[in-house]
């Protein structure tokens, strides 16, 4: 085999290592990560899996997207008492606390899909 061959696939063979060894250390910084990240957003539509919200002025979530899509399948789901609901007891118009892991995927809408608790603040 030529030299500039074996160069290019040793070349070749050390960078795709590279790039796998990088992958992997980020996908367990995101997967290892328990915080909770809370805002404060009205209801646009809401569905019983789903809702769309926009984050009120004022939180981060508003600077990443003015539309959010929240799953609401696993999430706790709460008046403003603390008193357990089911989605369908949700409005749109309500003002609502979203605790969820802090990951928002670039979509349109925007969509978390690891939410903790949905928490009723205004009616």
């Amino acid at each position: 085999m030529k030299p500039g061959i074996r160069l290019f696939l040793l070349s070749l063979g050390l960078l795709l290592f590279a790039q796998a060894c990088s992958e992997e250390g980020g996908e367990s910084d995101r997967t290892d990560s328990n915080e909770k990240n809370t805002f404060v957003a009205e209801i646009l539509e809401a569905h019983d899996s789903y809702f769309v919200v926009a984050p009120k002025e004022g939180e981060s979530e508003a600077g990443s997207a003015d539309l959010i899509g929240v799953s609401v399948r696993e999430a706790k789901l709460m008046d403003e008492v603390g008193n357990e609901l089911t989605a369908s007891e949700f409005k749109a118009g309500m003002e609502v606390e979203i605790v969820y892991d802090g990951m928002i995927a670039e979509s349109y809408p925007a969509q978390i899909l690891n939410c903790y608790e949905i928490r009723i603040v205004k009616q």
